[in-house]
């Protein structure tokens, strides 16, 4: 009964939407174009080989040159770069791509997803800078950085890997990686791009106050979300609302993710459960930076 609830409700929910697009095709195909430029030439190039060269180290050893530094911890370290470099969702995707290598199990994967999530560098001191001062970016960074810390030690799970190098000729890796990437990049784009559609039209048709539109757009789209701070007056409740964007993410980014872990056995409720205490540890972290 709950799940025909779900689905009249999904139901009804859609045929608003397609009926808002129809009303507004016009607007919302130039908004949706210029949204897909901004993502094909901000966010794609630098993600995209982001996501190829971590498949690519993967397939030729990196985690077998991490285990020689790190015995014992190689995986988790692995993860932890890669999130931290390539920005969400990346540690969602490493972590599936383990375990499809039998590199990582249940228990210790969904240990993982508490502590491998990050903005994308570029973005933060990029995008970000133009919103707050640089010095401010740097904040934001370490709150996250020592947050996902706080959680890497306290929630992963020591497992073991059976860790082998690609024997495929490199064009073969490539293509193999080059596919995989592209994949995700498109699962991105979709995502973001739905929730895109839902934010404007509910900008669009509701009359919102500056703090309201602000959360609005954070909710469903993070590009818009950011930008839309400068509504806010004042530097302390912009940056903290910056702080909340970057380190728990809006509903595109956990449909992203969730995507991602849907075949396989790890949890959403683990990156959920690790996004709420990443976010409290991150404000803790932030709170200290700003004050003292």
């Amino acid at each position: 009964m709950k799940k025909s609830y779900q689905r009249i409700l999904i139901l009804v929910s859609l045929w608003f939407l397609f009926l808002g697009i129809l009303g507004n095709a016009s607007l919302l195909l130039s908004e949706s174009v210029r949204y897909s430029i901004l993502f094909l030439t901000k966010f794609f190039p630098v993600s995209f080989l982001l996501f190829l060269l971590s498949r690519l180290l993967l397939e030729y050893g990196m985690l077998d040159f991490i285990q020689r530094l790190f015995p014992k911890n190689s995986t988790r370290f692995y993860v932890f770069l890669v999130s931290l470099f390539s920005g969400v969702p990346a540690g969602a995707k490493t972590i599936v791509s383990l375990w499809e290598k039998q590199s990582l199990g249940k228990e210790e994967g969904n240990a993982l997803l508490y502590s491998s999530f990050f903005p994308n560098l570029l973005f933060l001191f990029g995008s970000v800078s133009q919103v707050v001062e640089k010095n401010i970016c740097w904040k934001i960074f370490f709150a996250i950085f020592f947050s996902n810390l706080v959680l890497f030690f306290l929630y992963s799970k020591k497992g073991e890997c059976s860790i082998s190098s690609s024997s495929k000729p490199f064009y073969q890796a490539l293509q193999t990686s080059i596919e995989d990437a592209i994949h995700t990049m498109i699962l991105i784009y979709g995502i973001s791009l739905f929730f895109f559609v839902i934010g404007f039209l509910g900008t669009h048709y509701f009359s919102m106050n500056s703090f309201l539109y602000v959360y609005w757009n954070g909710l469903f789209d993070l590009t818009n979300g950011v930008f839309s701070t400068t509504l806010i007056s004042s530097l302390f409740w912009r940056s903290f609302t910056l702080l909340f964007f970057l380190s728990f993410g809006g509903i595109s980014i956990h449909m992203q993710v969730g995507s991602i872990l849907q075949n396989s056995p790890f949890s959403y409720f683990s990156f959920l459960k690790g996004r709420i205490l990443g976010f409290a540890f991150s404000m803790i972290f932030f709170l200290f930076f700003w004050f003292f």
